[in-house]
């Protein structure tokens, strides 16, 4: 895999990065106004937890479709809240903590 020679301490946000590269590889202008009038992330803002929330968007439209779809397991994801953990964590690591809300 890609990230097995990042830290350890890094390599969850180094797949979430990879990840992202991945998805803005495609032109995904065309579906940001029709999931935004469903009321569904327009994807525009999935650089923090990337899997989680294109895994999410198809939850919900299968849902609105009226088909179930399980929670992915087996991959390891950040999701908005550990997202957040993790940029301030790293924030605070890469430039310490003198400049607290900088």
């Amino acid at each position: 895999m890609l990230t097995e020679k990042v830290h350890p301490s890094f390599r969850l946000s180094a797949k979430n990065l990879y990840r992202y590269l991945i998805l803005r590889s495609f032109d995904l202008r065309k579906y940001h106004d029709s999931l935004s009038d469903l009321g569904i992330s327009s994807l525009r803002s999935a650089e923090g937890y990337v899997f989680n929330n294109l895994h999410n968007v198809i939850r919900n439209l299968k849902l609105i479709q009226g088909t179930y779809t399980p929670k992915e397991t087996g991959f390891e994801v950040v999701g908005y809240k550990r997202g957040k953990h993790l940029l301030q964590r790293h924030t605070r690591m890469l430039f310490n903590d003198k400049h607290v809300g900088h």
